[in-house]
């Protein structure tokens, strides 16, 4: 520890020019490239107080692309150098995106001291706060701007406020300011053991339980790396979220470079935090193999492409009424959609009225767990590449999808016991069990089965496919994989496991959706993710009701069709849980 250090060690450890040989000319930069943004992008000034230091300078977001988001950064200089006009080069990257950037000024010691300039530091987020009410803000610091930024997380602010506060990014920061009393940085602090214990956030409980990104250069000394990793560790002490960065090829001070910049590691972190990354212009569907596409591509007939101008053309030779008149023997609606082949695969098997209506909503279940299963897979991929947003879009058709598949048992209820036995003995060891796409859905919300998946092997057309769902991450495996990155401890176990295993509840998973819940507001895309989730697997558990009382009513406790129990099979199946941590969760919630 740093107790044992001599005094030349500890100048050294806390000179983070000492592995930094391009401090001058990166500190230069800040200046110039400051300038000239400064020139050329509209700036105001926010006093938040009496004094001439007191202001920041704020650039607005762009309106047309405008995400109601400001980040304000606090800059360094050892708390005795630099000032807002030096600190302003980030915001172009920032406001392109719609982001809106302010960078504050304060005092500078030795002319005033730690304790004002935390407060300082306040005073300049809240007066930025009120002149934009509708904005969600994050804090940001570099070096002792790190050091400012935490501090302010330590005090207590309005309700209002300490909502908008989204979260922290932490640049190579010192956090325990005691080592710095034995170093030259003290001369203007005047720093005792006793007072540096007093202003580091190392030794005071966070008020702000939001998501922090603690970050440093791979090029910085050995000290600078602690203090980051030891406070990370203290945030997540006091239940704060919060991701560890080490920014590969940067050193202390060029790791601002990256700041707005979206195409580095820390640029994407940041705007994974203030949920501005733009990801929709790179969202391209993905079509799941769910068997062997040769049979599909066989049927697929070619058509003609239409346009604006061909639909007006064509509009004017028909006089506005419907075409009727079509080559060969088919139509443009029936090889698009080939329902000649879709309404030709009704083949009823016995004399029973019902069959047909049996056979038609069956299929038309299979569509619709063919259509969720496309948006959930769609989902997946989007939350592996940290596009929430995009997720989330698709989550609404997810649900209303299954909450038409609760429907179909309204229509397959009204087959009576007489109706279902005319024809049951035609279905033969035929059962719903044995849908491959139904497995698809189950596989990719975590209900995982190696001996359900077997009833497939011996199709070559189908098994390979499903094989790999079953051996592949879930859905809800791949959220938990989002947690992680955002700083969200989440246990190894869960994050690196048998995939081909049923998903079982952890309660340190639990502890982690409840870290998730401490903020349960619409700014926080990590609850909103965890509440459409449970969305999905409340339908999905109904739609299992529904068949289980159907088949009670109809079947009474006769055995399946395909070798189960019947209704006793689906009472372990109406039981199950997907999701189970946000289910038990809410025993905690509020208590």
């Amino acid at each position: 520890m740093w107790q044992q250090y001599s005094d030349a060690v500890l100048e050294r450890e806390y000179s983070p020019s000492s592995v930094a040989s391009n401090y001058p000319a990166v500190v230069a930069a800040y200046s110039a490239k400051s300038e000239a943004i400064s020139a050329s992008l509209v700036s105001y000034r926010v006093p938040y107080g009496a004094s001439a230091d007191e202001y920041s300078i704020v650039f607005p977001a762009l309106a047309r692309f405008r995400r109601d988001a400001i980040v304000i950064f606090i800059h360094g200089g050892y708390w005795r150098e630099l000032s807002a006009e030096d600190s302003c080069f980030p915001a172009r990257e920032f406001v392109e995106r719609g982001v809106g950037f302010a960078a504050v000024n304060y005092t500078l010691a030795p002319v005033t001291n730690l304790e004002t300039m935390v407060q300082q530091c306040a005073n300049a987020i809240r007066a930025i706060a009120v002149a934009h009410p509708e904005a969600k803000l994050v804090i940001a610091g570099s070096s002792a701007g790190a050091h400012l930024a935490a501090m302010t997380a330590t005090l207590d602010c309005d309700g209002e406020l300490a909502v908008r506060v989204k979260g922290y990014v932490l640049a190579s920061g010192v956090y325990d300011l005691r080592p710095i009393v034995r170093t030259y940085v003290n001369q203007p602090l005047h720093l005792t053991p006793e007072s540096a214990v007093a202003v580091s956030p190392m030794f005071v409980t966070p008020r702000h339980r939001v998501r922090a990104l603690v970050c440093w250069g791979e090029h910085e000394t050995a000290e600078f790396k602690r203090q980051s990793r030891d406070y990370a560790q203290h945030l997540s002490d006091h239940e704060v979220p919060v991701r560890l960065l080490e920014i590969a090829g940067r050193n202390h001070f060029d790791i601002l470079f990256d700041l707005a910049a979206p195409s580095t590691e820390f640029g994407a972190a940041v705007d994974l935090l203030i949920g501005a990354h733009a990801m929709a212009a790179n969202r391209k569907r993905v079509i799941p193999e769910v068997r062997n596409p040769a049979l599909e591509l066989s049927l697929v007939r070619d058509i003609d492409i239409s346009t604006n101008e061909s639909r007006d053309e064509a509009v004017k030779t028909t006089a506005g009424e419907p075409m009727v008149s079509f080559e060969g023997k088919s139509n443009p609606y029936i090889d698009y959609h080939r329902n000649d082949l879709l309404l030709s695969i009704q083949h009823m098997r016995s004399e029973g009225h019902d069959e047909m209506v049996f056979i038609l909503m069956t299929q038309c279940k299979e569509l619709t767990f063919k259509a969720i299963h496309y948006e959930l897979y769609n989902m997946q991929l989007r939350i592996r590449k940290d596009d929430v947003s995009g997720a989330l879009e698709l989550a609404p058709r997810v649900k209303r999808l299954f909450e038409y598949l609760v429907k179909t048992w309204d229509v397959l209820s009204t087959i009576t016991t007489h109706g279902f036995n005319e024809f049951r003995n035609h279905l033969g060891v035929s059962s719903g069990q044995q849908s491959y796409i139904y497995r698809h859905v189950e596989f990719i919300l975590g209900n995982k089965s190696k001996r359900l998946a077997a009833a497939h092997s011996n199709n070559p057309d189908v098994y390979p496919q499903l094989k790999e769902s079953l051996n592949s991450p879930s859905l809800y495996d791949d959220v938990l994989a989002l947690l992680h990155r955002r700083g969200v401890p989440v246990p190894e176990v869960a994050l690196k496991r048998d995939w081909s295993q049923t998903y079982e509840s952890n309660p340190d998973v639990e502890k982690a959706w409840l870290t998730v819940y401490a903020d349960p507001s619409p700014d926080n895309d990590l609850y909103v993710v965890g509440e459409a989730l449970i969305e999905i697997a409340d339908l999905f558990s109904q739609y299992r009701w529904r068949h289980f009382t159907s088949v009670e009513r109809i079947l009474g406790f006769k055995p399946g069709t395909g070798g189960s129990a019947g209704v006793g099979w689906l009472k372990h199946v109406v039981e199950h849980r997907f999701f189970p941590e946000l289910w038990s969760i809410r025993t905690v919630l509020g208590a």
